[in-house]
């Protein structure tokens, strides 16, 4: 999250106003949202034994 200059409120943020949220093949959910400067933000997220796991990715 760091390397990508993503903090915590950003990612918070993101998971509460994303634009899209896809379940994927592999039971993972493809989430399209923006951090709190506007920029656009891709992730993906998986929720393993109560413990959600996001990881950001540059299409």
């Amino acid at each position: 999250m760091r390397e990508r200059g993503m903090t915590d409120r950003d990612l918070r943020r993101a998971l509460m106003t994303a634009t899209s949220c896809r379940l994927q093949p592999n039971g993972r959910w493809r989430v399209v949202s923006a951090d709190l400067d506007g920029d656009a933000v891709d992730m993906i997220v998986v929720i393993d034994d109560g413990v959600i796991v996001v990881t950001l990715f540059d299409d």
